[in-house]
C-alpha cells in the first residue's frame, strides 16, 4: 500500500516539471512494476471463458453498472458471470473466485470503483465512480426492487442488493428512503432549534431544575411525536401538530429517548435534565465512577468528570446558602417543627477511628393549602473545580456550668387514674378489633391496615419538610448542641416566630436540656420534644426483657416469624419493623387463646351467640355498621363477661403474666395510634402509662429524661400557650401522603426516612476516600443528591407515592393469618398459659415448661407496681417538690427475669472450682479471653464456651424444642389430593392415646364421675362407626426413666400423691398438679381399669374396651348370657414399654389380626412418624385421627406412605429423633421440614437416618453420616467436620452461639440420645423389648435420676478460664494484677471478688447507653 498521500497533498495542482519533482528509485520502481511485471493471468484466467466474460460485460456490467447506475455486490457479479457461462459455454464454474473478476473487471472498466464494505462477511460495492455518495448510500439502504427473479435469487446472491431485469434502467419506488430522509433532515432542524432555544439554567442545577415535567417541557414536538409514533405508543394524528398524547408507561421512556437524540445531536454540549440527574442518581446510589462512564458511554448520562463539577458546585451553593438557610417551601409565621439527630457514615479510615458524624437536620410545617412557596434565586459561579477545601466547622463554645434540673412551677397531675380515661374508646376499639378477629373465617388486615380501613376520611394535609444546612460535627459535643439550640433560635426569628418546637433522640435530648435548662432565653423560646420512634424502639427492648426468656423468643424463632439471626434486634427492638410485627401478632394470638379459653367456659348456647356476634361484625367491617356493632348491647355484654374471666383468673400466675404482655404491647399500640392519628392527649396518656416500665426494668436515661419531658408536657399549656394549641392541633406528627389516613409519622422517623436515610445509600460513604475533602463535599451536598435521585425517579416513572399500604395487600393479609396461626400452634404445643388446667401459683416458661423460681416469680410479678412507685417518687421528689437532685444517681431495681434462673456448671481450673452460668455474654467473654491468649479460633470453637451447649439447650438447662406439628402438616399437605378421609370406615378398631385423652377432659366432681366420663367417650366414637373394638393405651411411668427430666420440668413442687379409694371421692381442685406425678397417674389409670371392671356394664353395651394398666392389659365385654362383665387377660398385650407411643403401634398391630381398618387417635406426631414408617409391618389399612374441633381430621397413613416410599418413611424415625423429641433436643433455629428436606435430597442422609436406631450402638461411620448431614444443614456443603464448619460459619459472621452448629463433642452426645431413642421406636412391635440402660448412651446418673450429659470436654481451654474470672481479695480490682482487668473486661458473676470497683458502669451520666446493645462488637473485634 502506497503512503504518499502527504506529499501528493503538496503537489496537487502544481506543475511537477517546474518544481523539479523526483521519485525516489525504490518508489518508482514500485510504481512501474506493473509494466515489467509478466501478467499471470494473461495465459490463464484472462482467456478462460473469455466468450463468456464478453458477453457479461456486455448485457450485465454496461448495462445495469455503467448505463442503469445500479450499485452492486461483487458477489452478485459474480453469481451473474457463473450464470453467463453456463449458457454461453455450458459450463458449471463453482471455483471461479470473486478476486479474479474483480481484477478482470479492474482491468477492462477503470473507472469503475470497488467499496469494501465495514462489515467482514460482505462483499465490495461495485460501481461507476461519478456517482455521488448519498445515491450509493440510497441503494445500499433500500431493501427492494420492482422485478426479482427467481433465478437471481439462486444464484449465491447472499447480500441484499437492488435487482432489476436485464436490460432495464433501475426504476426508484416508493419504498426509497428519501421520505425518511427529509423527515430526518426535518427533525434535525426541530432539534436545533429546540437546543437553541433551551433556556441556561442556573448554576448548579437543583432537584427543581431536572424535574420530569421540566424534561418534557424542553423536548421539541415532533421529536416527542416521531419517536411515539416509531415506537407505536400511539397512531394519532393531532390536527393542531400539537403533541400527542400517549400512557405514563410509555410517556416517560419516549421523553428519555428524546433526550438522548437531543444530547447526541449536539455532541453533548446540551446537557438534558436526564442526563444530569441521571448522573447524580448513580453517584448517589452507589458511588460508582465506572457505571457512571459505562452509562455516559452509551450516551444515557453526564460524564463522572461533569457530575463531580456539579456536586462541588451543589456543595458552594451549600456554603453560599449560609448555616441558617430555609428551604424556599418553608413559610413565614406557621407552626415551624425541627429536628436533629445524629449521623454516623462510617467511611473507611486506616485505623477505623476519625470517622465522619455530623449532624442532619430538617424542618417540618404544615400549611394551609392556599398558601405559596417562596422562590430561591440563588447561585454560584460555574467552574470547573471538582474538590473543595473542608473549612473549620463554626460551633459556637458553650461554657458550661453546675448541671440543672427542668423548672416545673405548674401542678401538674401525676396519678394514672388522672390520664388512662383517655383511652377508653381506642382500647375499646383494640378489643373490638381482637374480637372480630377471633375467627379467621374472613381474613381481615393486621391492626395497622384494620385501623387504616376505619379512618378513611379527614387526611391532613401533607407536611413541608425542608433539609437544612448540615452541622459537620458530632451532637454528642456539648458544643454541637448549644450551636443547634442557637441555629434553632435564629431560624425561629427568620420565620417571625416567638417560639420553635425542636425533637431529639434521648441521647441528644439529654444534652439540649442541660443547656436549656441553665438559659432562660432558651426556656422560653424552645420547646424540646422528645422523639416518639426512638422512644417506642425503647419500650421494645423492655417487652424483650421482661418476656424474650419467658418463651417469646423460642415462639417466634419456632414459628418462624422472626430469622435466628435476626432475634437480637427483635427483643431489643434496634430492628424496629420486625419487632413490632413480631410484637403484633404474637399479642394478636395470645388474645385468639384468651377468647377461646374463655369461649369454652360458656354453654353451648352462648358459644353459637358469640360466634354470631363475631360474624356480623366481620361481615360489617368497615362500613359504619361496625360501629354500630361495637356499641349493641351483645357485644358490650360479652366483652363485660371477658373482662371478668380475665379478672377471675388474676391469680393464675402463667394467665396473668401473658396478660401483662398483651397489656405492654396495648400502651405500645395505643402510643403508635397516637402518633398516626395527631392525638397529642392520647400521647401525653400513652407516655405516662408507659413510663413505669422504663423504671422497672433499668431504662434509667428514658425514665430520667421520659418523665421530665412528659411533666414539661403537661405544663405546656400553662408555660407556651401557643405551642399547646399547635401540638393539640395535631402538628407533632408529618403527614407524608394523603393516599389513605391512620399514617401520620413521628418527626425523629422522619428524619430518619429522609435525610439520614437519602445520606447513608448504599453509595455512600461506607469505603469511600479517606479524602476529608470528598467527604466535606459529600455531606454538604447529600440532601440535594437525594431530591436530584427522587425527581430521577419520577422522571423514569418509579413513583410508588400511589401505592396502597403494604398491610391491605393480600398477600400481606395471608402471610399474617399465617403467622399468627403458626403461633397459635406452636404455643398449644407447648404451655398454653390460658390452659384451665396450669397449675396456679406456679409461673411456667411456655416452650420449656420451666416454673419460675420464687424470686423470679415475685419480680416479676411486681415489676410494673415497683416502677410505678419508683416514678411516682421521681416526679414528686425531683421534678414537682425538688427535694432530690434531678441529676443524682438513679436507684436501679435489677429485676430478675427467666434468664436469671440459667443453669451453671462447675469447672476445676488449676484445683480450683468456676461456676459457668449460661448466658449469651459469656461465650462473647470467652472469645474474648482466648484472643488475648492468642488462642485460634478453630480450637476455642472445639469447646461450647459455656456450660452447655447453646444451639441444643436453653440456659436453664432444659431442651431446645421445636414444633413437631410442623413436620405432620408437611408430610399431610404434600400428598395431593390430601390423603384425610371424610367418612371413617364402619367396623374400624379404635386404638386410643389414654393420657391425651384423659388431659383433654375437664374433670367433674368425683373419680368415679370421670371415669363413667371417660368410658362413655370411648364407647360412644365406637358406636358412632359401628366398631367393635376400642383400645385404651396408656403410658407407664418408671421412677427412673429419661423422660423425667421433662416431666419433672413440668411437674409442680410438692405435688401430693393421692390414693383413689372410690368413685366418690372428690377430684383435687389443682388437677394438673395432680397429673403432674407419675404415681398419681399411674394410680389414675389403675381405678378407671378396676371401676370399669366393676360398674361399666350400664355404659359398655355391646363394646369390648381393651384397657392398658401397668404393663397388664386386660379385654372388658359385657356376656348377655350371663348379664355381666367378663374380663379376660390379653397376655399379648402385656408390655415392658414405657411410651404410649410405641405401645399403640403394639395395639395396632394386635387390633389388625381382626380388623381391615385400624384409627389410631392421638395428638402426637411421634405417632404419626411410627405409623408411617411401621404401616407395611401392620395388615390393615391404617389411619390417623389428630387435631381439636374444626381441625380434626382422619389421616389414611397409606396415601402419605405411597407418596414418600418406604426409603423415607423408614428414615424418618432416625430424623425426628435427631431433630427434637420429646428426650431429644432440637437444634435452636432449625425447623423439621428443612431438615426433612436435606435428608430427601440426598440418598446419603437418607440411608444415614435410616441405619440411626438400627442397633443401640452408634458405629463410627453412621458418626460421620451425621457429621456431613449437620455442616450441610447449617450451609457448610462439602464440609464433613462439624468443628470446621462452626469455625467458617464464625468467621464469615455468624458470631451468635446459638446461631452456630454444636461443637463435634456436643454433637455425638446428641447423635448417641437420638440413637437410643429411634432404637427404642423401633422395638415397638416387640411387647418386651430388651434395652440397655441410657447411661452412656447420651445420659447420666445424678442423685438416682437420669440426666442429659450434654458434653465430656470443658466449657473452654483451661488457658482461658483461667483469665475468665478473678479473685481478688484486696486490690478490689483496680490494679493491674486483676486478670479482668488486664483483659479490658467488667468482672462478672464468675468472680470471686472482694468489694470490686470493676463492674459493668452504672453510671448515669447524660450520654451514657442504657439501651441493651446486642451488637457482637467484641466478637467482631476478634473476626
Amino acid at each position: 500500500m502506497r503512503t504518499d498521500e502527504k506529499i501528493l497533498m503538496q503537489i496537487r495542482g502544481k506543475d511537477p516539471v517546474a518544481l523539479e519533482v523526483r521519485y525516489h528509485l525504490s518508489c518508482y520502481q514500485n510504481y512501474t512494476r506493473f509494466l515489467t511485471k509478466k501478467d499471470k493471468e494473461e495465459n490463464s484466467e484472462n482467456i478462460l471463458y473469455k466468450k463468456s466474460y464478453d458477453h457479461f460485460c456486455r448485457s450485465v456490467v454496461d448495462v445495469r453498472v455503467v448505463k442503469g447506475r445500479e450499485v452492486l455486490r461483487l458477489q452478485k457479479l459474480l453469481g451473474l458471470f457463473k450464470k453467463c457461462v453456463k449458457e454461453v459455454e455450458g459450463k458449471e464454474i463453482p471455483s471461479y473466485k470473486s478476486f479474479n473478476l474483480k481484477r478482470r473487471l479492474q482491468k477492462t472498466f477503470p473507472f469503475l470503483k470497488f467499496l469494501r464494505s465495514s462489515h467482514s462477511n460482505a462483499s465490495d460495492l461495485v460501481f461507476v465512480e461519478d456517482l455521488s455518495m448519498d445515491e450509493v448510500a440510497e441503494d445500499v439502504v433500500h431493501p427492494f426492487s420492482s422485478d426479482i427473479s427467481s433465478t437471481d435469487e439462486t444464484d449465491g446472491d447472499t447480500d441484499s442488493d437492488i435487482h432489476q431485469t436485464e436490460g432495464a434502467p433501475q426504476v426508484r419506488t416508493s419504498c426509497d428512503l428519501r421520505p425518511l430522509y427529509h423527515a430526518a433532515q426535518s427533525l434535525r432542524r426541530a432539534i436545533e432549534r429546540g437546543s437553541n432555544s433551551i433556556p441556561q439554567p442556573p448554576w448548579p442545577p437543583t432537584a427543581r431544575d431536572l424535574t420530569a415535567d421540566m424534561a418534557l417541557g424542553l423536548v421539541p414536538d415532533a421529536l416527542y411525536n416521531f419517536m411515539a409514533w416509531t415506537v407505536g405508543a400511539t397512531n394519532e394524528l393531532p390536527p393542531d401538530n400539537s403533541r400527542v398524547q400517549v400512557k405514563d408507561a410509555k410517556k416517560s421512556k419516549i421523553v428519555s429517548i428524546c433526550q438522548d437524540v437531543m444530547n447526541l445531536a449536539s455532541s453533548g454540549r446540551t446537557i438534558m435534565p436526564k442526563h444530569s440527574a441521571l448522573a447524580m442518581s448513580v453517584r448517589h446510589l452507589t458511588g460508582s465512577a465506572q457505571l457512571i462512564g459505562l452509562l455516559n458511554g452509551l450516551g444515557h448520562c453526564s460524564s463522572n468528570s461533569q457530575v463531580l463539577e456539579h456536586d462541588t458546585a451543589l456543595a458552594q451553593l451549600q456554603i453560599q446558602r449560609g448555616e441558617n438557610f430555609i428551604p424556599p417551601n418553608i413559610l413565614p409565621s406557621v407552626h415551624t417543627t425541627l429536628v436533629w439527630d445524629n449521623n454516623d457514615f462510617g467511611e473507611e479510615t486506616l485505623s477505623g477511628k476519625g470517622t465522619t458524624h455530623n449532624t442532619n437536620g430538617i424542618i417540618l410545617q404544615r400549611p394551609s393549602p392556599a398558601t405559596t412557596h417562596r422562590t430561591e434565586s440563588i447561585s454560584v459561579e460555574r467552574t470547573r473545580k471538582r474538590s473543595i477545601q473542608p473549612p473549620a466547622a463554626n460551633i459556637d463554645y458553650y461554657s458550661g456550668g453546675q448541671r440543672r434540673g427542668p423548672f416545673i412551677e405548674q401542678d401538674v397531675a401525676v396519678d394514672l387514674e388522672d390520664h388512662i380515661h383517655i383511652q377508653q374508646s381506642s382500647r375499646r376499639l383494640d378489643s373490638a378489633y381482637y374480637f372480630t378477629k377471633v375467627s379467621n373465617v374472613h381474613a381481615l388486615p393486621g391492626w395497622s391496615g384494620f385501623n387504616t380501613l376505619l379512618q378513611r376520611c379527614d387526611i391532613p394535609p401533607l407536611t413541608n419538610i425542608g433539609y437544612l444546612p448540615v452541622i459537620d460535627a458530632s451532637p454528642t459535643n456539648l458544643n454541637t448542641v448549644y450551636t443547634i439550640l442557637c441555629r434553632s433560635v435564629a431560624i425561629a426569628d427568620q420565620l417571625g416566630l416567638n417560639r420553635i418546637v425542636v425533637v431529639f433522640d434521648q441521647a441528644i435530648y439529654a444534652k439540649a436540656q442541660e443547656i436549656r435548662w441553665r438559659n432562660d432565653m432558651f426556656r422560653d423560646r424552645l420547646v424540646i420534644r422528645m422523639g416518639e420512634f426512638h422512644t417506642a424502639m425503647a419500650y421494645l427492648a423492655c417487652i424483650g426483657k421482661r418476656f424474650g426468656d419467658a418463651g417469646f423468643q423460642d415462639i417466634v424463632i419456632e414459628s418462624e416469624v422472626v430469622a435466628a439471626g435476626s432475634l437480637r434486634g427483635v427483643i431489643s427492638g434496634h430492628h424496629y419493623n420486625r419487632s413490632l410485627r413480631a410484637h403484633k401478632l404474637v399479642c394478636e394470638a395470645l388474645h385468639r387463646l384468651c377468647w377461646q379459653a374463655f369461649f369454652d367456659t360458656l354453654s353451648e348456647e352462648d358459644q353459637a351467640q358469640s360466634q354470631k356476634i363475631v360474624s356480623d361484625m366481620q361481615a360489617a367491617f368497615p362500613s359504619q355498621d361496625f360501629d354500630y356493632y361495637i356499641d349493641s348491647e351483645a357485644y358490650q355484654n360479652l366483652s363485660t363477661s371477658y373482662d371478668n374471666f380475665i379478672i377471675e383468673n388474676k391469680n393464675n400466675e402463667t394467665f396473668q403474666f401473658w396478660c401483662s404482655y398483651m397489656e405492654m404491647v396495648g400502651d405500645l399500640l395505643q402510643f403508635i395510634r397516637a402518633t398516626r392519628q395527631g392525638d397529642w392527649n392520647l400521647h401525653l396518656s400513652c407516655v405516662r402509662s408507659m413510663l413505669p416500665w422504663y423504671f422497672s426494668y433499668d431504662r434509667v436515661n428514658y425514665a430520667r429524661y421520659l418523665s421530665a419531658y412528659w411533666v414539661e408536657m403537661c405544663a405546656l399549656k400553662e408555660t407556651h400557650p401557643d405551642i399547646h394549641d399547635a401540638l393539640r392541633a395535631g402538628n407533632f406528627v408529618a403527614q407524608r401522603q394523603q393516599n389513605h389516613g391512620f399514617a401520620q409519622v413521628a418527626c425523629d422517623q422522619v428524619i430518619e426516612q429522609t435525610a439520614n436515610r437519602d445520606s447513608k445509600t448504599k453509595g455512600g460513604l461506607t469505603g469511600f476516600t479517606l479524602n476529608k475533602g470528598a467527604v466535606y463535599r459529600w455531606t454538604l451536598s447529600q440532601h440535594e443528591r437525594a431530591a436530584i435521585t427522587r425527581e430521577c425517579q419520577e422522571m423514569a416513572g418509579r413513583n410508588t407515592s400511589t401505592r396502597q399500604r403494604i398491610d391491605l395487600d393480600r398477600s400481606r393479609i395471608d402471610r399474617d393469618e399465617r403467622d399468627i396461626q403458626n403461633i397459635m400452634d406452636t404455643i398449644l404445643n407447648m404451655v398454653n398459659p390460658f390452659d384451665a388446667s396450669l397449675e396456679r401459683e406456679q409461673l411456667y416458661n411456655i416452650t420449656s415448661g420451666q416454673m419460675a423460681p420464687k424470686p423470679v416469680l415475685q419480680d416479676l410479678k411486681g415489676a410494673k407496681e415497683k416502677g410505678e412507685e419508683a416514678l411516682m417518687s421521681f416526679c414528686q421528689d425531683r421534678l414537682l417538690k425538688q427535694d432530690v437532685g434531678f441529676h443524682d444517681t438513679l436507684k436501679r431495681n435489677k429485676l430478675k427475669t427467666f434468664k436469671d434462673a440459667a443453669k451453671s456448671s462447675i469447672t476445676r481450673v488449676k484445683g480450683r472450682e468456676i461456676a459457668l452460668k449460661a448466658d449469651r455474654n459469656l461465650f462473647a467473654r470467652l472469645i474474648v479471653v482466648g484472643t488475648v491468649r492468642k488462642i485460634d479460633i478453630g480450637e476455642m470453637l472445639v469447646h461450647t464456651l459455656g456450660p452447655l451447649p447453646a444451639p441444643l439447650a436453653n440456659h436453664d438447662g432444659s431442651l431446645v424444642k421445636t414444633n413437631k406439628a410442623k413436620l405432620l402438616h408437611f408430610l399431610e399437605g404434600s400428598v395431593k389430593p390430601s390423603p384425610t378421609i371424610e367418612d371413617i370406615p364402619f367396623g374400624s378398631t379404635w386404638v386410643w392415646d389414654a393420657m391425651a385423652l384423659i388431659r383433654s377432659i375437664k374433670p367433674p366432681s368425683t373419680f368415679g364421675q370421670f371415669a363413667d366420663q371417660v368410658l362413655k367417650i370411648l364407647v360412644k366414637q365406637a358406636k358412632m362407626n359401628k366398631s367393635k373394638i376400642v383400645h385404651f393405651v396408656p403410658d407407664r411411668y418408671k421412677s427412673k426413666s429419661i423422660k423425667n427430666a421433662e416431666r419433672g420440668r413440668r411437674a409442680v413442687e410438692g405435688s401430693q400423691l393421692t390414693k383413689i379409694f372410690s368413685g366418690d371421692q372428690k377430684i383435687p381442685n389443682q388437677w394438673t398438679k395432680f397429673l403432674s406425678s407419675g404415681e398419681n397417674k399411674e394410680n389414675l389409670l389403675q381405678y378407671l381399669f378396676e371401676r370399669w371392671s366393676q360398674s361399666g356394664k350400664d355404659i359398655i353395651d355391646d363394646v369390648t374396651v381393651i384397657v392398658g394398666h401397668g404393663e397388664e392389659c386386660h379385654a372388658i365385654r359385657m356376656d348377655r348370657s350371663k348379664g355381666e362383665l367378663e374380663i379376660q387377660p390379653l397376655p399379648a398385650l402385656f408390655s415392658t414399654q414405657e411410651e404410649a407411643d410405641t405401645r399403640l403401634l403394639l395395639h395396632s398391630l394386635h387390633a389388625a389380626s381382626c380388623s381391615v381398618d385400624v384409627i389410631i387417635n392421638s395428638p402426637d406426631t411421634d405417632v404419626f412418624i411410627l405409623c408411617l414408617a411401621f404401616s407395611q409391618d401392620i395388615d390393615a389399612n391404617m389411619y390417623f385421627r389428630t387435631g381439636q374441633g374444626n381441625k380434626t381430621r382422619t389421616i389414611a397413613i397409606g396415601n402419605v406412605f405411597n407418596h414418600f416410599g418406604q426409603d423415607v418413611c423408614r428414615a424418618l424415625i432416625g430424623l425426628h429423633c435427631f431433630t427434637g423429641c420429646d428426650t431429644v433436643s432440637a437444634m435452636y433455629g432449625i425447623g423439621k421440614v428443612r431438615a426433612l428436606k436435606l435428608m430427601m435430597s440426598s440418598k446419603e442422609h437418607c440411608t444415614t437416618f435410616q441405619n440411626l436406631g438400627a442397633s443401640f450402638s452408634v458405629p463410627l461411620t453412621l458418626y460421620e453420616g451425621i457429621e456431613a448431614y449437620t455442616c450441610e444443614l447449617y450451609g457448610q456443603k462439602g464440609c464433613k467436620d462439624v468443628n470446621d464448619a462452626r469455625c467458617k460459619l464464625f468467621k464469615s459472621g455468624t458470631c451468635g452461639e446459638k446461631s452456630l452448629p454444636t461443637n463435634k463433642d456436643s454433637l455425638h452426645k446428641h447423635t448417641q440420645r437420638a440413637n437410643y431413642q429411634a432404637a427404642v421406636h423401633k422395638l415397638c412391635l416387640d411387647p418386651k423389648p430388651e434395652t440397655p440402660s441410657p447411661e452412656s448412651h447420651g445420659w447420666k446418673v445424678e442423685d438416682d435420676a437420669y440426666v442429659i450429659d450434654w458434653m465430656t470436654l470443658p466449657p473452654a481451654p483451661a488457658s482461658v478460664l483461667e483469665l475468665s474470672h478473678c479473685s481478688c481479695k484486696k486490690t478490689q480490682c483496680t490494679q493491674g494484677r486483676c486478670s479482668c482487668l488486664q483483659n479490658n473486661m467488667p468482672c462478672t458473676d464468675m468472680c470471686s471478688c472482694i468489694d470490686c470497683a470493676n463492674l459493668p458502669s452504672m453510671s448515669n451520666r447524660v450520654g451514657d447507653d442504657d439501651d441493651d446493645d446486642d451488637s457482637d462488637e467484641e466478637l467482631e473485634a476478634v473476626i
